[in-house]
């Protein structure tokens, strides 16, 4: 019954290309939420900070991977 439903609503994956990467990019600066809110979080609260996000509300946070790339960028950028 719940197949039914979930076939109807598929989501769309949007193209890779420089629309999309500079949105990316944007979305790493927003100061209420994005990379300075997730470097905070996981600062000062890191355990509520990964509950909410795998169980409550992704859109506050930065994805891991972006997260974890745009971190080493910024810490060899620092260390060179």
């Amino acid at each position: 019954m719940n197949e039914e439903n979930s076939s109807d609503h598929k989501k769309t994956i949007k193209r890779i290309d420089a629309h999309y990467i500079s949105h990316e990019i944007q979305h790493l600066f927003h100061v209420d939420k994005g990379f300075p809110f997730t470097l905070k979080e996981l600062l000062i609260r890191p355990g509520k900070t990964v509950r909410e996000y795998l169980t409550e509300n992704r859109e506050k946070y930065v994805k891991p991977i972006a997260f974890l790339v745009f971190s080493a960028v910024i810490y060899t950028l620092i260390i060179h």
